[in-house]
């Protein structure tokens, strides 16, 4: 976080317009785009320090715009085609100094619409995996940090909970909707002989609830986000891993810190 912060002041305050190159700074405003919603702990958390810092920092305020685009919830070309429309009718005529993205997913949108909303905007970015970034051909005015969530870093945390370790109960949205986390799949390959794999994932919370409450002994949960929960609810990760933890008779660890 601290990174993206002084990259979005060193941005604002420095970088010309993309494009002409000239004096010119940029306008003193950001547009900050989340991957989830605004009830996330990270989101309420990034939001307060961005603004504390960008209005400290500068000789003059910076205007933020904020967007929570919620891909947790939704998806599909139907979906981003209603997000460009309403992005574009909202912020035409203002004028966008630096676009902050949150998520791999956000970032991917962006880079979609950039030629046609935002081609002369830089674009920082955070909370993106380093594979999306390695599959993306970044334009040089948009730069930010990677992250790399594995499965092993879980593992070593359920063997410190559990020293007769022979099972992962793995909990959370299917791994194929979860951008922070691809390279979950290879680790199970990984371990697979030596470990037990119980797939929890994708399930109904109701059912859920259930077979965490029955796990067999020498098990660890490895949470991971939970934004649909089936049944047509949708979900705070954090939201979900209460639930979860209110009945599970094993322990459970967390990747993330911020859930």
């Amino acid at each position: 976080m601290r990174l993206l912060l002084r990259l979005c002041i060193w941005l604002m305050a420095c970088v010309p317009i993309a494009g002409s190159w000239a004096a010119e700074p940029l306008p003193r405003s950001m547009l900050l785009l989340y991957q989830s919603d605004p009830g996330a702990p990270f989101n309420i958390a990034f939001s307060s320090a961005i603004r504390l810092i960008l209005n400290r920092s500068p000789p003059a305020p910076v205007s933020v715009y904020t967007e929570y685009l919620d891909f947790g919830a939704f998806s599909g070309a139907q979906y981003e085609e209603v997000l460009s429309t309403y992005l574009r009718h909202k912020y035409e005529g203002k004028a966008i100094g630096v676009i902050a993205v949150v998520g791999s997913t956000t970032l991917e949108f962006v880079l979609r619409l950039r030629a046609e909303l935002w081609s002369e905007v830089p674009v920082v970015f955070a909370a993106v995996d380093v594979k999306t970034i390695a599959r993306l051909n970044l334009p040089r005015d948009v730069t930010g940090t990677t992250m790399q969530i594995t499965l092993s870093d879980g593992v070593a945390a359920a063997r410190a909970l559990v020293p007769d370790l022979k099972r992962i109960a793995l909990v959370g949205d299917p791994l194929e909707r979860q951008d922070f986390r691809p390279y979950y799949k290879e680790g199970i390959s990984v371990f697979a002989t030596e470990l037990e794999f119980i797939d929890l994932t994708g399930l109904p919370m109701t059912e859920l609830r259930k077979r965490v409450g029955q796990l067999p002994d020498y098990t660890a949960i490895i949470y991971t986000a939970i934004y649909d929960g089936g049944e047509g609810v949708v979900y705070i990760p954090r939201d979900a891993l209460v639930a979860i933890a209110q009945v599970a008779n094993r322990p459970i660890v967390v990747d993330r810190r911020s859930t």
